[in-house]
């Protein structure tokens, strides 16, 4: 298609209840002008035998009263009897009768104004020699046609006798006939077409309940059809109706079970979004509750009260930052902060009473760098997570490697356990990316955050297997400039 062009658009689609009564409409047309072209040949073709055989009969009549008169050129009792014929033979409406000796001069007529007795008969009315029977009479000639006879005895003409015949009646009722049944054709043909599209129209009512049924399903309430709507019981369309209502109930009852279901999802994932708040916040106050006790213990030294009440206020504020973090799965972080060294090493604090219960070596390499980009929240969430599950999942007498390192805009941070393993299915949300589902309370929901929360920051997560026990993750994240942070879910 051309630039200019414009584009074919096809026409509506006509209606059935239209279609099949105008192709009705059409086929009586098409039978009307067929009976109606024959119906009018037969009844010329009659008109025509019969009007022959009443001027044979006529002229013969007629030949037999004025053969001795004209033998005798007695134009008057030729005159005469032409008087006499014409009150016999009313019927055949002739208008003008005219006897013609061989040399063409008339000898009586029954209109002497028109044609005089011995004047030259008109050339138009035929020469003696051609006279013979009637000619062959046809009604779409004038509305008088001449009929001409040969008056003969003994072999020999010795006049001709020449009719005139009003065909006006016939060809009235020619046109009379015609005329009622163009009528008679166009009003059959109305009201076929009528009662076409009244049948086609009834016998579609059902599919335009239907329609109107299916329209409603487009706009998303499918009703079913009542009992007062269908048609007949056992016919075609009942049966569809039928299995129509059978589609609507199913529908219904499958969005019933549809929205049953997102109500218990939506409560499911409440329940575990609660859960993931209490496990993640329950992490932190190992290390608060040993700051409690050591204020409790040895309160009265200034330096280590500054110590435990800096160490509180920053447990705190990372139970806040775990809260944040965790809506932030489903909220972003409207301002979030740019991780620094100490955070790593209050995490150290947080964590080394978890380590010193379960009687596990903690081993912490910090080498970070202040003026990274990464949002601190979730870094110190993540950590959190995969070191509290370390020390949970190494043996006393265990030891737990984390480090931290910062070295050409890449920030990594490995944590490494002496347990038994990673099982695979807590290995595959890691490795997986992003996972979408929660998993259930005692599935790795720490694992699930700690995944969510790496692939929002854009990292990587890798965790290499290890033949001879204990785990290793690994995770590498481009520093973010500080002016994208924002945008850090």
């Amino acid at each position: 298609m051309t630039s200019g062009s414009i584009p074919h658009r096809a026409p509506p689609a006509m209606p059935l209840v239209i279609k099949v009564p105008l192709i009705v409409a059409t086929l009586m047309i098409a039978v009307s002008v067929a009976v109606t072209f024959q119906v009018f040949a037969r009844l010329v073709e009659t008109q025509e035998r019969t009007l022959a055989d009443l001027t044979e009969a006529y002229l013969d009549g007629l030949s037999s009263s004025l053969l001795p008169h004209v033998q005798r050129d007695d134009n008057w009792e030729v005159f005469d009897s032409l008087e006499r014929s014409r009150a016999l033979y009313q019927g055949m409406r002739v208008t003008t009768v005219i006897v013609v000796r061989p040399d063409r001069t008339i000898l009586a007529s029954t209109d002497p104004i028109r044609f005089a007795t011995e004047a030259i008969v008109p050339d138009a009315l035929g020469s003696p020699e051609n006279a013979g029977s009637v000619s062959q009479i046809s009604l779409d000639l004038a509305p008088r046609t001449w009929l001409t006879r040969a008056l003969a005895f003994q072999g020999r003409t010795i006049g001709t006798i020449h009719v005139e015949v009003d065909l006006t009646h016939l060809r009235a009722e020619r046109r009379k006939v015609l005329g009622v049944l163009v009528a008679t054709n166009l009003a059959l043909t109305l009201l076929f077409a009528f009662l076409g599209w009244w049948l086609v129209r009834r016998m579609l009512s059902p599919l335009r309940v239907l329609a109107r049924h299916m329209e409603l399903d487009a706009a998303g309430a499918l009703v079913p059809i009542t009992i007062d709507r269908q048609d007949r019981p056992g016919s075609e369309f009942d049966r569809l109706f039928r299995r129509f209502n059978a589609m609507a109930q199913a529908m219904e009852e499958r969005e019933l079970l549809k929205a049953r279901i997102a109500e218990e999802e939506r409560l499911a994932s409440l329940g575990r979004l609660s859960s993931i708040v209490a496990h993640e916040i329950n992490n932190p106050l190992g290390g608060l509750l040993n700051a409690v006790d050591t204020l409790r213990t040895h309160g009265h030294r200034p330096a280590v009260r500054e110590n435990a009440v800096g160490l509180l206020e920053r447990g705190l504020n990372n139970i806040r930052d775990v809260v944040g973090m965790t809506l932030a799965i489903y909220r972003p972080d409207r301002d979030p902060r740019p991780v620094r060294r100490k955070d790593i090493d209050d995490l150290r604090l947080l964590v080394e009473g978890a380590a010193l219960r379960r009687h596990v070596s903690l081993i912490w390499r910090n080498r970070l760098e202040d003026g990274s980009g990464i949002p601190a929240g979730p870094l110190r969430q993540i950590l959190l997570n995969l070191a509290l599950n370390a020390i949970q999942a190494t043996p006393a007498s265990g030891t737990v490697t984390v480090e931290v390192a910062h070295h050409d805009n890449l920030l990594r941070m490995t944590v490494e356990d002496g347990g038994s393993g990673l099982p695979e299915p807590v290995r595959q949300i890691l490795v997986a990316g992003r996972p979408s589902l929660v998993p259930g309370v005692g599935s790795g929901l720490g694992v699930w955050v700690v995944a969510r929360l790496v692939s929002d920051l854009a990292g990587r997560i890798t965790v290499p297997r290890n033949g001879v026990g204990g785990t290793r993750i690994e995770i590498v994240m481009a520093d973010t400039p500080k002016a994208e942070i924002k945008h850090v879910a």
